[in-house]
């Protein structure tokens, strides 16, 4: 799976993943997939801000500055 590979990769370089989606199952679905190592696809992000409630959708930047927040990363960066 590419983006678990990726995804594992991004981490190792201090780099943070999170789940930013305005649909109310993201979670839920990713929580399904299972990896072959036995993790879940969910797992993989240091965050989860799916869901959240935000005046609009992407790409308005209110959900990202709250996954920025999540991960204690200024919104800049």
């Amino acid at each position: 799976m590419r983006f678990a590979s990726r995804s594992v990769a991004l981490r190792d370089t201090g780099l943070h993943t999170v789940l930013a989606s305005s649909s109310q199952n993201a979670d839920a679905m990713l929580a399904r997939v299972i990896l072959p190592d036995g993790r879940t696809l969910l797992s993989l992000f240091d965050a989860d801000v799916s869901g959240r409630d935000v005046p609009r959708g992407k790409p308005d930047p209110a959900l990202f500055q709250i996954a920025a927040k999540a991960v204690n990363v200024p919104p800049p960066r």
